[in-house]
């Protein structure tokens, strides 16, 4: 997995919420980043959790799931 810096992600999540188009980096980024926040949020982590949700609520990095997003 690349490294993903936390500038990275808050750009690219503001794009997306802008309604910007994401090149195709920014949205493997992104992905990337969805991914991590999955993998740590299983371990417990609240704040990983939080960051999970906006991406689940968004479709950033993911499809959109509001179910997963609550």
């Amino acid at each position: 997995m690349s490294e993903i810096g936390k500038s990275d992600i808050c750009t690219g999540r503001g794009a997306v919420l802008r309604g910007y188009p994401l090149k195709e980096g920014e949205r493997r980024k992104l992905r990337d980043a969805f991914l991590k926040f999955e993998e740590v949020s299983g371990g417990g982590h609240t704040e990983a959790t939080k960051e999970l949700a906006e991406f689940h609520l968004h479709g950033i990095g993911c499809k959109m799931d509001l179910k997963k997003a609550k």
